[in-house]
C-alpha cells in the first residue's frame, strides 16, 4: 500500500471515530434523553399499640398518626405535602391490644392464630381484642416489610404505646375494683414496655421510637350521674329501663345540667384515681424509655450552623406526655373524649339485632359502621365492642396528641439524618 493511501485510510478512520464521539456527546446531552433524576425513598413510619394509637372511632384523616405523617411530609417538602405517599405509614395498632408478651400456653395459642403465616385471623382495628399483642404486631410489621422487599433498616420512625388494656380500665373506673395503680403500672407501663422497646430496636435498628402517654378518663368536671350511668352500661352490663329517662339523656337535653359540677364522694374518688393513673403511667413509661436509652446507642446528630442540638436529638426513644386538662375529661364541658349520647329515633344498627342498648350510641365517627365490624369478629351484640369509642380521644383529643408529638419532633428534626434525605 502506498504511503499516500495509508494516510488517506488513517484520516478516514480518524474522522469516523471523532464523528462517533460527537454523536454520543450530542445524544447524551439532548433534551429527549435526559439523565434520570435521583429518586429518594419514602420516609417510613410504623404505628403499633392499642386503641388510642389506632384512633378508635376516628376517620383515617383525623387520626393523630396520620396527622403526624402529614407533618413529616411537609418537613420533607418545604412546608407543603403535595404527595402524602412521600411518607409510607404502616399501621398494626388495633383496639384492645395488650403489651404483655404471651406466657401461658393458651395465650401463646391465641397469639399464634393472629400471627401465623398461613391465613392468620384478622379483625378490623375497631374491634377490641387483646390479640395480636403488641409483641405480635412487631412480628407482623417485620413480615409486612419483608414481603414488600423493604429493608427493616429503612424504618425511620415508630409510634408505639401500651399498658392500659393489661391493667384494664375497670381497675380505674369501677368503684368496687381498684387495686394498686403503682404496682400495675410498674409491671405493664415500665417492665413490659422496656422489654418491648428492646425488641423494636433489634427488629428495626435505625428507627427512632416515640412513646406517647395516656390521659385522665374522668375528672371533677365530669357530671357524676353521667359517668356512673356510662360505667354501668359498659362495664356492668346494665340494661336500659324504658320507663326512665337516664342521666345521659338528661345531660343531652339540658347542657346546663351536664355542666353542673356536683362533686360527690364517688366522683371525687374516680377523679382521684384518674389523676393517680396518669401520674403513675407517665412516670413508668418515662422510666421505661430512660432505661432503654441507657442501654442503646444514640442516633447520629447533624450539626446545624453552630446551633446546639437538644439532648433528645440523639436519644433512640422519646416519651411524650399528652396535656389533657380536667375540662377535657369524659363528658366535661370541653371533653376530648367520645361519649355515650341518645340514639336518634329511627337509627338501627345493622349487625346488632340483639343489642341490649336501644337508645344509646357513641358520638364517634365510626359508630354506625362498627357493629358490623364487631359482628365479623363474633361480637355483634357485645356492648363493649359496639360502643368501643367511649372514653377514647375524639377529634380534639387526637389533635392534642398530634400537637404534643409534632412539637417534640419539631425540636429535633433539623438535627436528624431525616433532614438530609
Amino acid at each position: 500500500m502506498s504511503r499516500y493511501l495509508s494516510f488517506r485510510v488513517f484520516g478516514l478512520a480518524l474522522i469516523l471515530v471523532l464523528s462517533t464521539f460527537q454523536r454520543i456527546a450530542v445524544s447524551t446531552s439532548h433534551p429527549s434523553n435526559p439523565v434520570p433524576p435521583i429518586v429518594r425513598r419514602p420516609f417510613r413510619m410504623l404505628v403499633l399499640g392499642d386503641s388510642v394509637m389506632w384512633g378508635q372511632g376516628l376517620k383515617t384523616e383525623h387520626k393523630f398518626s396520620y396527622q403526624v405523617r402529614d407533618w413529616i411530609c411537609a418537613q420533607r417538602n418545604n412546608g407543603t405535602c403535595p404527595n402524602p405517599d412521600d411518607v409510607d405509614i404502616h399501621v398494626e395498632a388495633h383496639s384492645g391490644a395488650v403489651v404483655a408478651q404471651p406466657q401461658k400456653d393458651n395465650e401463646k395459642k391465641e397469639e399464634q392464630r393472629f400471627i401465623r403465616t398461613g391465613t392468620p385471623v384478622q379483625y378490623p382495628g375497631e374491634v377490641n381484642h387483646g390479640y395480636p399483642t403488641i409483641w405480635g404486631q412487631v412480628d407482623l410489621a417485620r413480615r409486612h416489610y419483608e414481603k414488600l422487599t423493604i429493608p427493616v433498616t429503612e424504618v425511620d420512625l415508630i409510634l408505639v404505646n401500651g399498658g392500659i388494656n393489661d391493667l384494664q380500665a375497670t381497675r380505674i373506673l369501677v368503684p368496687r375494683w381498684g387495686g394498686s395503680l403503682e404496682g400495675l403500672t410498674r409491671k405493664y407501663c415500665e417492665e413490659e414496655m422496656k422489654a418491648l422497646l428492646a425488641k423494636l430496636a433489634d427488629t428495626f435498628p435505625n428507627a427512632r421510637i416515640i412513646v406517647p402517654g395516656y390521659f385522665p378518663l374522668v375528672s371533677v368536671n365530669t357530671p357524676q350521674s353521667v359517668v356512673l350511668e356510662t360505667i354501668g352500661y359498659l362495664f356492668e352490663h346494665k340494661k336500659e329501663n324504658a320507663k326512665l329517662t337516664g342521666a345521659i339523656e338528661q345531660a343531652a337535653a339540658n347542657p346546663e345540667l351536664a355542666a353542673h359540677k356536683s362533686v360527690g364522694p364517688i366522683l371525687q374518688w374516680l377523679a382521684d384515681r384518674s389523676v393517680k393513673w396518669i401520674a403513675a403511667s407517665n412516670t413508668r413509661l418515662a422510666a421505661a424509655v430512660s432505661a432503654f436509652n441507657s442501654t442503646h446507642s444514640n442516633l447520629p446528630v447533624i450539626p446545624v450552623n453552630g446551633a446546639e442540638a437538644p439532648p433528645t436529638a440523639a436519644t433512640r426513644a422519646l416519651f411524650v406526655p399528652i396535656p389533657f386538662q380536667a375540662e377535657n375529661a369524659y363528658a366535661a364541658n370541653q371533653s376530648f373524649l367520645w361519649k355515650l349520647v341518645p340514639k336518634p329515633a329511627g337509627v338501627v344498627f345493622e349487625c346488632a339485632e340483639h343489642d341490649p342498648l336501644k337508645k344509646l350510641m357513641v358520638d364517634d365517627e365510626l359508630q354506625r359502621e362498627r357493629p358490623c365490624m364487631c359482628d365479623q369478629a363474633g361480637k355483634g351484640n357485645d356492648i363493649a365492642c359496639v360502643r368501643a369509642g367511649t372514653f377514647h380521644p375524639n377529634r380534639e383529643g387526637a389533635q392534642a396528641y398530634y400537637a404534643a408529638i409534632s412539637k417534640e419532633l419539631g425540636k429535633i428534626w433539623r438535627f436528624t439524618v431525616w433532614s438530609q434525605n
